[in-house]
């Protein structure tokens, strides 16, 4: 399923409760923003291959619930933190 998708931005969505489980596009970047009852992320290993920024608020991405309990250390070198000032920020550019 959408195999070529390479930046997924979720921002401002306040009912968002599930997303992809396994299987997940060869994505680059991704950001979660206001999205509070998204709780349970069923991504898979594979995409720390691909992944190389993830933003995200802070006190959500700490309380997500996450299947593979490794994926989140393995992540987070391309972790950055939203603060209220860069909530539009794009995803750096390749180099």
């Amino acid at each position: 399923m959408l195999p070529s998708l390479k930046k997924l931005r979720l921002h401002h969505l306040p009912e968002l409760a599930n997303i992809w489980r396994n299987d997940w596009p060869s994505l680059e970047y991704i950001s979660f923003y206001g999205c509070p009852k998204l709780k349970k992320m069923g991504m898979d290993s594979k995409l720390k291959e691909t992944l190389i920024w993830i933003k995200a608020e802070k006190k959500w991405w700490a309380e997500l619930e996450w299947e593979d309990t490794q994926l989140p250390i393995d992540l987070g070198d391309r972790l950055s933190i939203f603060s209220e000032d860069d909530e539009d920020q794009e995803p750096p550019l390749c180099t």
